[in-house]
């Protein structure tokens, strides 16, 4: 209970990276080697587990939730990319899961070590993830295939986001839900938080989620990929039980962007 509350606030993000960490199983399965640092935030954990495996951990300051995991850098440095890790809390639960990633690197030095990932950061498929909702925990193939249900359904509602005309930038999640929540899901707003394309005249509702939802505005809002996510309260759901994994998708090319710069890392322990 306390580690629940402890990610639901923000200042704890050690918490989430332990909590992530005993969640699979990492925190018990392999030692740190040598652990390197900047003052950007970027840290790079040589780590080797019980077989003798040693592989490189990445992890950002600007994504505290977020682990990228990459093969042990060969003598010339160069490293290959193999998956990143997400955990995330709701009032509810929490979602965690690992994906494949393709790409390349280089690490190289000695107590400075120079940090470089190429650009293009190729996601893949979830290959594994938990999830806890209220008392309800899924782990192994059912919590895959909700995992990667709840996956397509938030790329597709980030596409749309990402194609509508004069957002503004936003710097936090608070910043980002205040602006999309109202717009997704008026029908829970206040009256004067509404969008201007919001009308209930001659609109027509279906009710789901104990929610009466307009699907007169669904349809002449969103695209109809969108429709019965939206009027089936599929949207309502994911918003409240991985808000921020849905800010989190919003922000990939920004993940993309900080990991993709040149970095000097000093060497820590080890």
């Amino acid at each position: 209970m306390v580690m629940l509350f402890c990610l639901l606030i923000s200042g704890c993000m050690s918490w989430v990276e332990a909590g992530g960490q005993a969640l699979n199983g990492t925190a018990f399965v392999e030692r740190t080697l040598a652990l390197y640092r900047n003052e950007a935030g970027i840290q790079v954990q040589a780590v080797q587990d019980k077989a003798g495996k040693q592989s490189l951990i990445i992890t950002t300051d600007e994504f505290p939730t977020v682990t990228v995991r990459a093969t042990q850098a060969a003598p010339d440095g160069r490293f290959y990319l193999s998956s990143l890790s997400f955990l995330c809390s709701s009032n509810s639960g929490w979602n965690e899961w690992t994906m494949k990633l393709s790409g390349t690197g280089v690490f190289q030095g000695r107590y400075v070590m120079a940090l470089h990932i190429n650009n293009p950061i190729e996601p893949k498929d979830i290959t594994e993830g938990k999830i806890l909702y209220n008392t309800k925990r899924l782990i192994g193939e059912d919590a895959l295939k909700s995992l990667k249900s709840r996956r397509d359904r938030i790329l597709v509602l980030i596409k749309w986001m990402h194609e509508q005309p004069e957002k503004p930038t936003f710097t936090n999640r608070q910043e980002f839900e205040s602006y999309w929540r109202p717009i997704v899901l008026p029908e829970l707003a206040a009256a004067k938080q509404r969008p201007q394309s919001w009308n209930t005249e001659n609109a027509v509702f279906e009710q789901a989620e104990d929610i009466k939802w307009n699907t007169t505005y669904t349809a002449s809002v969103f695209h109809e990929e969108l429709w019965t996510l939206r009027n089936s309260g599929s949207l309502l759901r994911d918003w409240e039980e991985a808000g921020d994994w849905i800010y989190f998708q919003y922000r990939w090319d920004d993940l993309v962007q900080v990991l993709t710069k040149d970095y000097n890392v000093a060497k820590l322990k080890g």
